[in-house]
């Protein structure tokens, strides 16, 4: 089977593991590779990839299993070490600021999720130490995944949420979409800004990005969302903003201030269901900034990049009257939806 971009993808992550570690996964098959979403390294168990969604194991003899048995390889101490000096290119302190935040991005746009203890100056994490699992995030470039939103913002071009559980695809989604906005799939290129605060979607090694975003689009490489957000707006004249993971009222106002310059905004939200959608305190005020029209429900972990449903502002405001109603002691942050709820088209006016 001949090697595909995901595969290439996988290759280039092994570089930062041990030699011993490295060299038995290059010898998997190319399907694992193919579909492998993450290397992850804890000290003292078995080496674990994600495939598909699902964790396996890898054993002495080059190969995969689902069941935790003897035979497995195990991760030692040292060679956590070892791929943490790597994966920093054997200077650390170089990474401080990612490291704050809990990950590194490396070359070929895979990035490392580190775990240890914290270390804490004024009460801010500033660096990581005791370095206790790694998990290596393959970057996946899958062209052509965001088809079905393209076809429908094609319907209306309004502010988009996407929205799923961790693994569904929202990101790879997200990246792909910029990707098509900013090459023509709308007839003509559109002026994208990705304001990419924790380096996944457009990956950028050294400044540069090393993920698709296409020849239109403008990557603003660890802003802070509503700071990169207002700066687009000021300098870089978009005619969309697109971030991952809104999860602020700060970055909600930064949204409303696109909405009223006329940009369109896109965005991605951790949630499992709509009716969990709805019970998200963040949502009201999603709700009522008007910016987001479209709501794309993906399937889950098992079926990545996989549209269920797609709603609008109305459908989302009947669940949380249907929320409501099966639980009458509602939350504060449920009850004030109240008025809005009732009238729906009274935002929608505003906003448009």
């Amino acid at each position: 089977m001949e090697k595909g971009k995901n595969a290439k993808s996988f290759e280039n992550a092994l570089f930062c593991l041990p030699k011993s570690l490295g060299s038995l996964l290059a010898r998997l098959p190319v399907q694992v590779k193919e579909d492998c979403h993450e290397i992850r390294l804890r000290a003292g168990q078995p080496l674990m990839l994600t495939v598909g969604g699902y964790p396996v194991f890898v054993t002495a003899a080059g190969g995969v299993s689902h069941l935790c048995r003897a035979g497995l390889v195990t991760v030692s101490a040292s060679d956590i070490a070892q791929c943490f000096h790597y994966i920093c290119d054997n200077s650390v302190h170089s990474h401080t600021e990612e490291l704050a935040q809990g990950f590194v991005t490396m070359r070929g746009g895979n990035r490392a999720g580190i775990c240890g203890r914290a270390v804490l100056q004024n009460g801010r994490i500033t660096g990581i130490r005791d370095i206790s699992s790694i998990n290596l995030r393959i970057a996946r470039q899958i062209n052509g995944c965001a088809d079905p939103l393209v076809q429908v913002l094609r319907r209306k071009f309004k502010g988009m949420l996407v929205v799923g559980p961790p693994g569904s695809g929202k990101t790879t989604m997200l990246r792909d979409l910029a990707r098509q906005m900013s090459t023509g799939a709308f007839e003509v290129p559109l002026k994208v800004t990705v304001v990419d605060e924790r380096g996944e979607l457009g990956a950028a090694h050294h400044g540069q990005p090393q993920n698709d975003l296409g020849y239109a689009c403008d990557c603003l490489d660890s802003f802070p969302k509503s700071v990169g957000i207002r700066m687009a707006l000021r300098t870089l004249s978009p005619d969309v903003v697109l971030f991952d993971e809104i999860g602020s009222m700060e970055e909600l106002e930064s949204v409303e201030e696109s909405l009223n310059a006329g940009v369109t905004v896109i965005s991605s939200l951790h949630s499992g269901s709509l009716h969990e959608l709805a019970r998200r305190k963040l949502i009201g005020p999603i709700l009522e900034c008007g910016a987001f029209h479209h709501f794309v429900l993906l399937s889950g972990g098992q079926l990545p990049c996989k549209v269920e449903r797609v709603l609008t502002r109305e459908d989302v405001y009947d669940q949380i009257r249907r929320n409501r109603a099966d639980c009458p002691d509602a939350s504060a942050g449920q009850l004030c939806l109240d008025a809005a709820a009732e009238n729906p088209a009274a935002t929608v006016e505003r906003a448009s």
